[in-house]
């Protein structure tokens, strides 16, 4: 995909929009911990939209009421990087390598019901705009899913 001509997002403006208004779907906006940085990145802002969507839609389904969904935006070099850290049920190694679009988690023991496909949509969509995204997970604790994407100029006038 061509990113030469895309108009850079904003990530100080769209990860909070987008998170708050996640976090208010599933009642959890006191849980919200907001630290993001101001920053421009080499991604649409629909796309950008869509992938912190699908991140704390998760982190938001599976930890409970009452523990901090936090969302963490920082420069780093030529990288933004986005984490959204929960304190939920986590994944093992195993099922970290096996996410793809019909991966579904111990659907069983959870009441949380979906598609399974929030962590791949996230995943491709952050692949396509020629970003990375990497998942730290311990079972049982809680799951950090870390964005990178290059970061972009803001755009003049």
């Amino acid at each position: 995909m061509d990113m030469g001509n895309v108009e850079p997002a904003s990530v100080s403006t769209t990860v909070p929009e987008v998170a708050c208004s996640v976090a208010e779907k599933h009642q959890r906006s006191d849980d919200l911990q907001l630290d993001v940085e101001e920053g421009h990145v080499r991604v649409p802002a629909e796309k950008l939209r869509k992938i912190i969507e699908e991140l704390v839609d998760n982190a938001c389904k599976f930890s409970e009421a009452g523990k901090p969904v936090q969302l963490r935006g920082q420069l780093k070099g030529n990288a933004y990087v986005i984490s959204v850290v929960d304190q939920g049920r986590g994944m093992t190694p195993e099922q970290i390598s096996k996410i793809g679009p019909h991966m579904q988690f111990e659907r069983d023991t959870y009441e949380q019901q979906g598609s399974g496909l929030g962590l791949i949509i996230a995943k491709r969509l952050t692949e396509l705009m020629g970003g990375q995204l990497n998942i730290r997970s311990v079972y049982g604790e809680g799951t950090t899913v870390e964005l990178l994407f290059t970061v972009a100029p803001q755009s003049q006038g």
